[in-house]
């Protein structure tokens, strides 16, 4: 019994720590490239599944999800 509800513990964490790592649809940021902005020294992502936006200066996407530094409503 102490096995099992220790099972159930750790799935639980687990799942919790997955949901945690990506974007509101359940799944990983898919970081796509907005090239309709001006190009200056950065470069405009926006994530396919949470869409936000994000800006990189070396021309590469970024590593982590933005979701949470989504900015409030007026």
């Amino acid at each position: 019994m102490p096995v099992l509800v220790l099972l159930v513990l750790l799935l639980a964490g687990y799942f919790i720590f997955r949901k945690s790592q990506t974007g509101v649809s359940g799944k990983p940021c898919r970081w796509r490239e907005d090239r309709f902005r001006p190009r200056g020294k950065s470069q405009c992502w926006k994530c396919a599944e949470c869409h936000v936006e994000a800006f990189t200066y070396d021309g590469q996407p970024p590593k982590e999800c933005k979701r949470s530094l989504r900015s409030g409503g007026l």
